[in-house]
């Protein structure tokens, strides 16, 4: 019986890794890029860059240069030209040009219509905080499986001007070819949050039609500062898609994302969603999951719309059970550990071919990752007396 549970459990998170399949959820077409995110193809990837170009990231990391993209496959070449290509990362992961870094490259910005896989536009991080390799690709599918959209993760082998970087994780940029994945109207603004940001401070827009405009963002504000908690929760639920942010927050808490928005204001971006008028939280930077073993299964938050929502009794009722649903339902452990073998031997097949030194030791720092998960996942069940 146990082993018709797993398999129905399996093909059930495989429709939500390739569709999105949740309640409210717009399918317009099939994901692209399904050879890199579900099959898990690694593809080897040249960075080719002028001497101008290199100079000008090296003085403004942050700024689009022209360059050019070469993916080497068993058949053959592939180039790209007219690429837009400029340095990524935050205060822990940023590398300089010189070192190891990271990239956010946009295939379609200089050259529109031109595609990667089909992918407009993707980052190549460099994973410095997590040498697993598989912190964002498993916990975006995890969000995915919860219902919350995520942008995919995969992996790639870049060199830049023929010095060897190694393996990155390859991860779907937040555009509107992404968004539409999910929402029927997609020219809502993204906002992206980090260092300690909020929804009551003004907000770097990365997408959107009206880039200037903050106004849903004070609305959610006000609606989290409400004193009275009856008066709040129907404000939530006129400027929030609660039920997403509820699966948002306990995914946080279920992988220990103590460097995301619920548990650090930090790693995450807000998409005004104008079919519904309401803002939705999307996850980032997953790199640091599975490691803190004290964060419970009820945190205090520090997020102002976290805390704002779980002070709601009613919420927070829905909090605990969504959690507990999840660890039931979704987050099978042997599910998981499964899916971690499975994407680690991938990893570990394509480091023994172009990184042998480094492919033996990438086997005990992928089975540290597995038992955090497990204990993450026991540990939890027993808290909530699962």
């Amino acid at each position: 019986m146990i082993h018709l549970v797993l398999f129905v459990c399996l093909v059930l998170a495989a429709v939500h890794a390739l569709f999105g399949a949740e309640a409210g959820t717009v399918v317009t077409k099939p994901a692209p890029a399904l050879d890199l995110f579900v099959q898990g193809e690694i593809p080897r990837v040249r960075l080719e860059l002028s001497e101008a170009a290199m100079d000008q990231l090296r003085k403004s990391p942050r700024k689009y240069v022209a360059g050019a993209v070469v993916e080497t496959m068993e058949k053959g070449e592939r180039r790209y030209t007219n690429v837009a290509i400029r340095l990524k990362g935050g205060p822990g992961s940023f590398r300089p040009l010189d070192d190891r870094p990271a990239f956010t490259i946009n295939f379609d910005r200089l050259a529109p219509g031109q595609t990667f896989h089909e992918l407009k536009k993707l980052h190549l991080n460099n994973s410095i905080q997590d040498s697993s390799f598989l912190s964002e690709k498993l916990c975006r599918e995890m969000f995915e499986a919860a219902g919350v959209p995520a942008p995919r993760a995969g992996h790639a082998l870049v060199s830049l001007n023929g010095r060897r970087l190694g393996l990155h994780v390859l991860i779907e940029g937040v555009n509107k070819q992404f968004l539409k994945r999910y929402f029927a109207e997609t020219g809502g603004n993204v906002y992206d949050g980090h260092s300690q940001q909020d929804v009551n401070q003004r907000m770097h827009t990365n997408l959107g039609d009206a880039p200037k405009d903050q106004s849903r963002l004070a609305a959610l504000a006000a609606a989290a500062q409400l004193s009275d908690l009856k008066a709040r929760r129907v404000a939530l639920e006129k400027t929030l898609d609660v039920e997403r942010f509820l699966s948002f927050m306990a995914v946080e808490v279920i992988v220990a994302h103590w460097d995301g928005y619920s548990l650090n204001r930090n790693n995450f971006r807000i998409f005004h969603d104008r079919g519904t008028d309401r803002m939705v939280f999307l996850p980032q930077g997953l790199d640091q999951t599975f490691q803190r073993k004290e964060i419970a299964a009820m945190p205090a938050m520090k997020g102002l719309v976290a805390k704002a929502v779980l002070e709601v009794p009613e919420f927070a009722q829905r909090f605990r059970a969504r959690e507990a649903e999840l660890l039931t339902n979704t987050f099978q452990a042997e599910l998981w550990v499964k899916r971690l073998r499975e994407v680690a031997g991938q990893v570990q097949r394509e480091l023994a071919d172009s990184e042998p030194s480094t492919a033996e030791s990438y086997i005990n720092r992928a089975a540290a990752y597995r038992r955090r998960l497990q204990q993450r996942f026991a540990a939890l069940r027993t808290e909530l007396g699962l």
